[in-house]
């Protein structure tokens, strides 16, 4: 007995042979196979590729993605005519996903955005070719230090990896895109003297507070037999939960000290993540090590990076209590090797 299309239902000549379609059942537990005509596989095939091309899965030049959707736009009544006819209900939505994911594509293409998304990238592969070798990245950013300077590319490798995607629902907003696309090119690199940095310091807190939560309908059970005793014990019987949650509370971040151009004192904020990076490049500049070494921070010099973990969980024992102050600053410079 001949294979019957899944899309069209009309038997599979022998000579010919089948394809199959990928699709997933609705509640994307299963994944399956269903077999199809050459026909129906040629219009499924294309709109395939364009659904690719709108999630980013797909590497080819401005030039044949245009191809591929124009090619899309000519066969999309035939496809429609196709899902209509689907009886397979995980077929007919798979191929509704990609139609719908395909129809998106076009409004992207025909605009000059990639364009300008090549253009950006191009400038931002040149500045980013400038660093030095010593670098980190860091979110969308990339830093980078050499014996005189400590450069902030804000829109790095992350910025870069992002771009080159040409994923086109990546950026929402399309006014918004040109005019970030543009900031990017025109901006450049900052670079900062080392002996202008004064330091970075980490600031704000990490906090823990813990929510209880009681069963009320015992509390209300036992409150209406026996009072305010009852409702206490109705709260904490067997047949009662308690349910506790810890919620972090985390304000900090990092703070860079440093003087500009004509001398004067600047502070900027970072996420505190960019603390390891800072650590990682210029450890010399941390708080607590230009507070135990005032004299030693010029720069050249050669510092071990600083125990971040160590001192992190050593500042978490002071905050909670358990070590006194005099105890932390006593191993404190143990970890630095003073």
């Amino acid at each position: 007995m001949p294979e019957i299309c899944s899309c069209c239902s009309n038997p599979i000549p022998k000579m010919k042979g089948s394809c199959t379609v990928d699709c997933t059942s609705s509640d994307n537990a299963v994944s399956k196979q269903v077999p199809v005509c050459h026909d129906c596989y040629s219009y499924v095939r294309v709109m395939k590729d364009v659904a690719d091309i709108a999630e980013g899965n797909c590497r080819l030049n401005n030039e044949t993605i245009r191809k591929k959707v124009a090619e899309y736009e000519e066969k999309k009544w035939k496809l429609k005519q196709i899902l209509f006819a689907v009886k397979d209900p995980d077929l007919k939505n798979t191929l509704a996903g990609w139609m719908q994911k395909a129809d998106d594509v076009p409004h992207y293409l025909f605009d000059g955005f990639y364009e300008e998304c090549d253009a950006t990238v191009a400038v931002l592969k040149e500045r980013l070719s400038s660093l030095p070798a010593r670098k980190a990245d860091c979110g969308l950013s990339t830093f980078a230090v050499d014996d005189t300077f400590f450069y902030i590319e804000l829109y790095g490798s992350g910025t870069l990896e992002i771009l080159e995607k040409k994923a086109p629902d990546r950026l929402n907003n399309r006014d918004a895109d040109y005019e970030l696309l543009k900031l990017m090119r025109n901006d450049e690199i900052r670079k900062i003297r080392l002996e202008d940095i004064v330091c970075f310091q980490e600031k704000g807190d990490l906090n823990y507070t813990t929510s209880t939560d009681l069963n009320l309908d015992g509390v209300l059970t036992g409150g209406l037999l026996f009072g305010v005793a009852g409702a206490l014990i109705g709260a904490l019987s067997e047949d009662n939960i308690v349910e506790s949650q810890t919620i972090t509370h985390d304000t900090r971040y990092v703070l860079l000290k440093y003087l500009n151009e004509q001398g004067k004192p600047k502070e900027e904020k970072y996420e505190y993540c960019f603390y390891e990076v800072f650590n990682e490049l210029i450890p010399e500049k941390e708080y607590s090590y230009v507070q135990l070494n005032p004299k030693d921070t010029s720069p050249g010099n050669e510092y071990k990076s600083i125990p971040l973990e160590e001192l992190k969980k050593l500042k978490e024992l002071l905050d909670m209590e358990i070590i006194t102050p005099e105890e932390f600053e006593a191993k404190k410079k143990q970890l630095l090797g003073l």
